[in-house]
């Protein structure tokens, strides 16, 4: 009775139990195994801090397992250290691949830049400095792109490894190093176009301060040619705005010179209307006798397409009417050039008249006003 009793009151667990308590255990180092990657891709990429906090709390696992069969415990401790070596030399490959991406990036950023620094140096106009900051524009791009990937911890490209995706990207430092560079290279870019700027002030405003003289001393005929081409010049010039706006009160004050010189001179500007209007004159005539001739020689076309008309109409001769043929739409595309002409004509007579109207009805012929002649003294057409 007393054996049979001890042996119901005892707490020792069987070989049998004890064995399948090591087999639980087991898997339950085995689940954390197979777990400690997978619990920590992030997006596809690991996230080391948790892998290796996760590791250390494995690695006390096994510590404190019990009990653990002494071939699983090998076999576990093994897989456990093949992959933390695994994501050791992932860890490795990543930062030797992030040296390499950031070196790659960091070379490719100074060289658009030192090209860019070039451009700006030798720059005598708009256009290169225009070029130079797209290029800088551009560079700034890429670094934009990489710094935010840096920020967020992501890859700008990432590669793929077969345990998750490598983060690479640019380090902190040669991002820093970079926008340094771009800083310096914007800053030589601003002052080369202040220098630029100010050169074209200084050449219009010369020109401009020349012509104020010219209009006070010297032919003002000439000084409102001159004052004309520095406006033309200018419009066209690379200047600020409020550079452009002293220039033109400059230019401004110097053709109010001129103008009032020329008022001074009715007597030769009474002779060039006179001239000009003798011009017109003799435009006029040569223009309306030549649309006259125009229009003859279109009637009389137009009888010689009626006739070969009829022949075509009369004809059986299949070479006479393929020639005939053709010698009509000749004709009919001469009738078109001319009474293009003829239209164009009646276009300038018109004009003219026009013109030579309002000049005989005006008691004052200002030379700064006087209508251009340059639009009607075309060559004329010859039919």
């Amino acid at each position: 009775m007393d054996n049979t009793t001890t042996k119901m009151i005892d707490t020792t667990p069987s070989k049998h139990e004890w064995y399948q308590e090591a087999k639980d255990n087991a898997e339950a180092v085995d689940f954390e195994l197979t777990n400690l990657i997978y619990d920590h891709l992030k997006k596809s990429r690991l996230d080391y801090r948790g892998f290796w906090n996760h590791a250390r709390q494995i690695s006390d696992m096994f510590k404190t397992i019990n009990p653990l069969l002494r071939e699983d415990r090998q076999q576990l401790w093994d897989r456990f250290n093949e992959i933390r070596d695994q994501v050791r030399e992932r860890g490795e490959k990543e930062r030797r691949l992030c040296q390499e991406h950031s070196s790659k990036i960091r070379e490719k950023v100074e060289k658009n830049l030192e090209q860019a620094q070039e451009i700006i140096l030798s720059a005598e106009g708009k256009e290169p400095l225009r070029k130079a900051k797209s290029l800088i524009d551009r560079t700034t791009g890429i670094l934009k792109k990489e710094q935010n990937a840096t920020r967020k911890g992501l890859s700008a490209d990432p590669p793929v490894d077969p345990i998750g995706t490598i983060e690479v990207r640019m380090a902190r430092e040669d991002v820093e190093l970079c926008w340094r560079f771009v800083r310096k290279i914007r800053e030589t870019l601003k002052e080369k176009r202040g220098l630029i700027l100010d050169r074209n002030y200084s050449e219009l405003s010369q020109e401009g301060s020349q012509a104020v003289e010219n209009a006070q001393e010297k032919d003002p005929y000439v000084a409102l040619e001159s004052i004309k081409s520095i406006q033309d010049r200018l419009k066209n010039s690379w200047v600020t705005r409020e550079q452009r706006e002293k220039l033109r009160d400059l230019l401004n004050g110097a053709w109010q010179i001129a103008i009032q010189r020329v008022e001074e001179r009715r007597g030769e500007r009474k002779r060039q209307h006179e001239e000009w209007l003798q011009r017109m004159t003799d435009h006029l005539q040569r223009w309306e006798s030549l649309f006259g001739k125009n229009e003859q020689i279109v009637a009389d076309l137009r009888e010689q397409i009626e006739k070969l008309e009829n022949d075509v109409e009369n004809s059986i001769n299949a070479d006479f009417i393929d020639r005939a043929k053709n010698w009509i739409g000749e004709k009919k595309t001469k009738i078109l050039d001319i009474e293009r002409t003829n239209r164009d004509l009646e276009r300038k007579i018109k004009s003219v008249k026009n013109k030579i109207g309002r000049a005989k009805n005006s008691r004052e012929h200002d030379y700064a006003y006087l209508p251009s002649d340059s639009s009607e003294n075309s060559s004329d057409e010859q039919v």
